[in-house]
C-alpha cells in the first residue's frame, strides 16, 4: 500500500509512534520523513560515546563543559543526550526494516518552517502519501496548577499541528492519515487535562 510512496511523519523518531512505524515499514517499504524538535547532532564526542548511565553522563557533561553547570543544566543536557540516542537508534531500526529513512528538525507548530520543509521534501522525493501525526508534549499538571502556556505546547501540537500538516499537504494525493492521542484521552489519567 505504502510502498515506495512518501509518509511524513510527526514525532516518529522516538516513543510509541516509531515503534507503530516497524510493522508499516517492513510490510511497505515507505519513504519515512520524520519530523521532530530535537536536533540531531551526528556523533557524540569520544569522552561521552561509552557512557550508558544517567549519572555518567551527567558527570561527563559536568566535567566536559568548559564552565560550571547547575545540576538541572546537566540533567537537560543528559536528557537531550538520551532523545538524540533514541533518535539515531530508531532511524537505524527503521532503515533496517526496510525504510528509507531522513530527519528533518521541524515544529510543526511552525507553518513559516513546515510549509517550504514539505515543499522540499516533494521536490526531491516525490507527492506526499500519507500523515502520521504523532507529535506531542507533556505537561503533566493538575487543573488548577496548569498555566495556559502549559495547555497550550500540549494541545497546539496535536491540534494546530494537524492544520499545519494538512494545510501543507492539501494538494497532495494523500491515501491515509492517521493520528495519535493518547491512552489519557479514553481513559482518563490524573495530571493530564490537557489531552
Amino acid at each position: 500500500f505504502m510502498g515506495n510512496r512518501v509518509v511524513i511523519v510527526t514525532g516518529g523518531a522516538r516513543g510509541v509512534t516509531a515503534e507503530s512505524l516497524l510493522p508499516l515499514v517492513r510490510e511497505s517499504k515507505p519513504r519515512l520523513v520524520l519530523l521532530g524538535r530535537t536536533p540531531l547532532l551526528g556523533t557524540e564526542p569520544d569522552w561521552l560515546a561509552n557512557i550508558k548511565d544517567e549519572p555518567g553522563i551527567k558527570a561527563a557533561i559536568i566535567a566536559n563543559s568548559g564552565k560550571a553547570m547547575t545540576p538541572r543544566e546537566a540533567g537537560e543536557a543528559c536528557r537531550r543526550i538520551f532523545a538524540q540516542r533514541e533518535i539515531r537508534n530508531n532511524l537505524k531500526r527503521l532503515t533496517e526494516a526496510g525504510a528509507t529513512v531522513e530527519y528533518l528538525v521541524i515544529d510543526v507548530q511552525n507553518a513559516a518552517a513546515l510549509t517550504p520543509a514539505l515543499a522540499d521534501v516533494r521536490r526531491r522525493l516525490g507527492p506526499i502519501a500519507a500523515i502520521v501525526h504523532g507529535a506531542g508534549v507533556i505537561a503533566d499538571r493538575r487543573i488548577e496548577d496548569l498555566s495556559e502556556e502549559q495547555f497550550l505546547s500540549v494541545y497546539d501540537t496535536k491540534v494546530a499541528g494537524l492544520r499545519n500538516l494538512l494545510a501543507a499537504t492539501e494538494d497532495d494525493p494523500l491515501k491515509a492519515i492517521v493520528l495519535f492521542s493518547s491512552s489519557t484521552g479514553r481513559f482518563g489519567r490524573t495530571g493530564q487535562v490537557a489531552y
